[in-house]
């Protein structure tokens, strides 16, 4: 709209419209560019309806509902009018809500009241470059959460089990990963390959026919020149005559003859999956553990490693100062740390792989002298500590044995001699043990983690 003064009507009310037209525009019209892309400058709100997953210590007051490095969407549903839309806590407007992106799919969920609901399918737009908390009811203001999008290279651990994956709240990926794979969302915002031509299971009832064959149907087209796999409740093979790719018509023998068979179909459908739900593509794949770098070096300081009680101390107990003579304790040599220098551990609980099991087997942790009387007690360590409770096997000489105490967090191990021997006997250990890799990142530090993979995102 453009403005003229009318000196007539003075400086307070002399302004006046000139009026334009379609052909003859007068007024402005300026704001197309919010942002970059990367970083959308946008309000989105929290969706009210996410679990509280946990506290963060390092930042934020709540419980975090969409971790760091979670692929998020937009809301679908949810809100006054069930479109995904939800009023703002203190400014009372309306906005859409950034909820956990699902690849598609709907996924039934746990709202924070511990009500189900339903996270309708959505479409990935980005991924939380910080933890996303909750809206508290005493906030002054709403809680106004961050997405990154495109040419943003991110690294996230790596997981061959989905289920290590879930037992971690950050971003990661799991499956089996290749540099040049495209990626999506699974159903709750991790990393997965994204399968142009997706690979479906479904269980079916066959009728076989006196002849032991029959015909059953998939509910998909099937890719020409695949191999279809069908197997029964045994697990066991069952032959695939024919296949009609077209119409997912699959021809069976070798059933048992006039009966019903539950058989479960493997194939992958000739429907490609819908490509706007590619995140990004992995670059790069790294199972290097530790991985290159400085880090295998850094050490905690001296007061630290001397004064620290949780790793300082040996673990011993008041009972096992024995008549058998004091159990060798390898950690005398701590508290000479200054005199010796660096420890080359990496800083417990931080940089040493302290939640990553490590499998040990058959490691020799002592020798039964010969002609030593049964039942005679003897004391061993082991070489990794701590070891994970649970996980030992001790052998003498080949042969199982049960120790008569373990302290899995000192390594001590405590056995009586089955027999005597007639020749000195190996005694061995096969275990698992946590804090056995100097250098390891902390982000990368999860059971069941064997890397990172980056990925430049790509939405």
């Amino acid at each position: 709209m453009a403005l003229f003064y009318n000196d007539q009507l003075g400086p307070f009310n002399g302004f006046t419209q000139v009026k334009g037209s379609s052909t003859d525009v007068k007024r402005t019209h300026t704001k197309l560019i919010v942002s970059e892309g990367a970083v959308p400058a946008e309000k989105w709100l929290v969706d009210p309806r996410l679990k509280r997953l946990f506290k963060y210590q390092f930042g934020g007051t709540g419980s975090v509902v969409i971790p760091k490095g979670r692929i998020v969407a937009l809301a679908t549903n949810g809100g006054p009018n069930d479109d995904g839309v939800f009023i703002g806590y203190s400014s009372r407007k309306k906005f859409n809500a950034l909820t956990i992106a699902n690849g598609g799919k709907d996924v039934q969920d746990i709202d924070k009241d511990g009500n189900a609901y339903v996270r309708k399918a959505n479409v990935a737009i980005g991924v939380a470059p910080t933890n996303i908390f909750e809206q508290l009811a005493d906030d002054t203001a709403d809680v106004l959460p961050l997405i990154i999008r495109s040419d943003v290279y991110i690294e996230v651990p790596y997981f061959t089990n989905k289920e290590d994956a879930e037992a971690v709240h950050w971003g990661s990926a799991y499956g089996i990963l290749r540099a040049g794979d495209l990626v999506c969302s699974d159903e709750n915002g991790r990393f997965v390959k994204f399968e142009v031509y997706p690979t479906k299971s479904e269980t079916l009832n066959a009728s076989a026919d006196a002849n032991g064959q029959a015909v059953v149907h998939v509910g998909l087209p099937i890719k020409p020149q695949t191999n279809v796999t069908v197997v029964n409740a045994a697990n066991e093979t069952v032959n695939v005559d024919e296949v009609v790719f077209a119409s997912g018509e699959i021809h069976l023998s070798g059933l048992t003859a006039s009966e019903v068979t539950q058989v479960t179909v493997t194939y992958i459908s000739a429907i490609p999956n819908d490509p706007t739900h590619v995140v990004g593509q992995v670059y790069a794949v790294d199972t290097n553990l530790p991985p290159e770098g400085w880090l295998q070096w850094a050490e905690w300081g001296l007061t630290d490693q001397q004064l620290m009680f949780d790793y300082d101390r040996t673990g011993f107990r008041p009972e096992d100062m024995t008549d058998n003579g004091y159990p060798f304790d390898p950690a005398y040599v701590d508290a000479l740390a200054k005199m010796m220098g660096p420890q080359g551990k990496g800083i417990p609980g931080l940089t040493n792989g302290s939640n990553i099991e490590t499998t040990i087997t058959d490691e020799v942790i002592g020798n039964i002298q010969p002609n030593i009387a049964a039942g005679t007690v003897h004391n061993f360590r082991l070489l990794h500590v701590p070891a994970v409770e649970g996980s030992l096997e001790v052998k003498i000489n080949g042969v199982v044995v049960t120790p008569e105490y373990v302290d899995y967090t000192s390594g001590l191990v405590i056995i009586k001699t089955p027999q005597s021997y007639s020749m000195a006997v190996p005694v061995t250990a096969s275990y698992k043990a946590t804090g056995q890799i100097p250098g390891l990142p902390t982000n990368w530090d999860y059971k069941g983690s064997i890397g990172a993979v980056r990925i430049m995102l790509k939405l």
